[in-house]
Order: C-alpha cells, then structure tokens, then sequence
C-alpha cells in the first residue's frame, strides 16, 4: 500500500484452525477495502499457523507468537502493533457482515465524541441461523456519565468483542485492556474508556454474525464464577460513579437483579451437581448471598418482579 490504511481489523486468535479461515475471509470481503488485517496468534497448538500462511494477500500482517499470554494480553500485544486511528475487533470464530467496516469508519466521522461503537449481531451456529440482537431506534451516541449508566444496568453493552470498534487513542489513554480479567477484560476496557471521557456509539445495525458453538470461552466449566467475579468487581466500580440523583436507586437495582442472577448461578450449580462450583461462587459473594436467595424467593428470580433502571439525563432510545 502506498499510504496507511484508515482503519485495523484486529483478529487474535488462540487454536481457532476451525473457523479461522471464515474470519479472515469476511475481512477481505468488506466493501470497504481501505483496511490492514492484523491476526495475532496467541501461541497456538493447532493449524492455525499454517491456515493463516496459506492466505497472501497484501493486506494481512501475521504477528506470531509460541507464547500464550491469554485473549487480553493477546489484544495488548496486538495493540503495540496497531498504525491506524480506528480499531474494529474480529473474534476468530466470528464473521463480519460486507458493510461493517464502512458503517463503523462512517459512525466515527460523523460522531467525533464517541470512542468506542458498538453494532448489533446474528446468531448463528452449523444448524444455521438462531436469532439476532434486537434493533429499536436509529444511531445515536450516550455521552460518558450516559454510558456508565448503561454499563452498570445492562453489562457489557456491546456483548460480543466483535461487535466493538474503538479509537486507538482511547485504549492508549487507559494503557489497554487489564490482563487480570480472564472473561470481562472488554468490559471493563469500554467501562475505562467511557469513564476517561468519551461516547459509546450504538450503530443500531446488524453488521456481524457471532457462532454459537461448544468451544467459546462461556461454556467452559466453571466460566460462571469467573463471570460473576468479574462482573461484581466492574459494578463496584461503577456505583461510585453514578450521579448522585440514582446513585440510591442504582445500588437498589445491583441488589435486585445481578445480585439475584448471580444467585441463580449459585442455585444451578447445586442443581447441576457441581458444589465445588457453587463453593467458589459463594467464596466470591459472600455475605450478598444470603440476601440474593432471600429476593430470588420473594421474586421467584425476578419472574414476579423486575426493577427497571432509573437514569439521569439518557436519550429517549435508551432501554
């Protein structure tokens, strides 16, 4: 290329030789062909190595590793590689819809505030297509102290890394993502972003398509109680930072739903024959605990009462 790109399409991977091929092939495939494609091996075990070689074309940069530094420390090595403003995410097990790149570089232009974007996805899995992420409005960006609320009422907001477009300049601000998070590190790293000052950009489109399989990371045993652990430590930091006017009704709101869906975790473990699972869970909630069973039984889990959120100063599209 004779000048750099304006966009990286940033793929780690980590014994991904199922479905590499499918995810390099989406990024070439964009209509939108003003990209590098940076794949990042995490020191796989597999083919991976070998499929990735087998594609030239020129806008691919292969970064390969014999170490294992895990996904987020994958990412932060990645980033250091990184020449471009803009960085769109591609799981390796995931695909990117033709007009993805072009809807997140177009969102960016017109939205100079926001620092991180988020699109909607397909599901899908080999028996074919399973649903997809609703769409209620038009694009629109929450401000930062916008976007902290709707972390901490709905998680991780974009759900899926590949759903995710940032400013390089926005993750150099927070000096990437924090590697002791094994599963919420993305969350945490738009939590930090939003919180440094800028926007989270809901592109209210469906621009990916997200495989559903055995192998994902969420499946895996024991995944539950890292989740939890992980999700609470990201919440105890955003209380503080609600507005003073819902801060009360904000921690109502953890106690009410996460906590009660974290009880049920708990709960599923005993059922599922899995005590050392629940034992860790426990450990990890503590004296929450005895509370969340008490409100998961006065709710029956949230199915006779549900909290709703209570925002300060959110656009109309908000959920």
């Amino acid at each position: 290329m004779s000048r750099a790109p304006s966009i990286t399409i940033l793929l780690p991977v980590y014994n991904g030789a199922k479905h590499i091929a499918a995810a390099i092939e989406s990024a070439l495939a964009q209509s939108d062909q003003d990209f590098e494609l940076l794949v990042g091996n995490d020191g796989s075990t597999d083919e991976t190595r070998d499929i990735v070689l087998r594609f030239t074309d020129p806008r691919i940069r292969f970064i390969d590793s014999t170490m294992n530094r895990g996904q987020f420390g994958n990412l932060n090595h990645l980033l250091g590689h990184v020449r471009t403003d803009l960085i769109k995410f591609l799981c390796h097990d995931d695909i990117l819809m033709p007009e993805c790149v072009a809807a997140h570089r177009h969102f960016f232009a017109i939205h100079e505030n926001a620092v991180v974007s988020m699109c909607q996805a397909e599901m899908f899995n080999e028996s074919g297509v399973l649903g997809y992420w609703p769409i209620v409005s038009t694009p629109f960006v929450y401000e930062s102290r916008q976007a902290l609320q709707l972390f901490l009422y709905h998680g991780c907001a974009p759900g899926n890394l590949t759903a995710v477009c940032v400013r390089r300049e926005a993750l150099s601000r927070i000096d990437g993502f924090d590697v002791s998070y094994s599963i919420a590190g993305d969350y945490d790293a738009w939590v930090r972003a939003c919180e440094a000052g800028g926007g989270l950009g809901d592109l209210q489109q469906c621009l990916i398509r997200e495989r559903h399989h055995d192998g994902r990371v969420s499946f895996a045993s024991g995944a539950g109680v890292c989740f939890v652990r992980e999700n609470r430590r990201i919440r105890a930091r955003l209380l503080p930072l609600m507005p003073l006017s819902i801060r009360r009704n904000a921690a109502r709101f953890v106690y009410l739903r996460p906590n009660v869906l974290d009880t049920n975790q708990f709960l599923s473990y005993l059922r599922h024959g899995h005590p050392k699972h629940a034992l860790e869970l426990l450990r990890v909630m503590g004296s929450d605990l005895p509370l969340g069973l008490l409100l998961w039984l006065l709710t029956l889990n949230n199915r006779l009462y549900r909290p709703k959120p209570r925002y300060a100063d959110m656009p109309a599209e908000a959920p």
